[in-house]
């Protein structure tokens, strides 16, 4: 999602400041974070919209592996 549109883990976090933790954005963008809050997923969802312009879901950040 980040980087078909450009959007690099910094700008996400300097946009999404006091709705997602800096550290959060990065650990989403890097695909490290073993769970994700639903007020998270609303910050980064409502911040990548508005950066976008583009409707974004909940399956354009998170990708299902099995068994991890």
């Amino acid at each position: 999602m980040l980087e078909a549109n450009s959007i690099t883990p910094y700008r996400l976090a300097e946009e999404a400041r006091g709705l997602v933790n800096r550290n959060t954005v990065y650990a989403v963008a890097r695909g490290d974070s073993a769970r994700v809050d639903l007020s998270t997923l609303d910050g980064l969802i409502g911040t990548l919209r508005r950066l976008t312009g583009k409707p974004v879901s909940v399956c354009d950040l998170l990708e299902y592996q099995e068994g991890e």
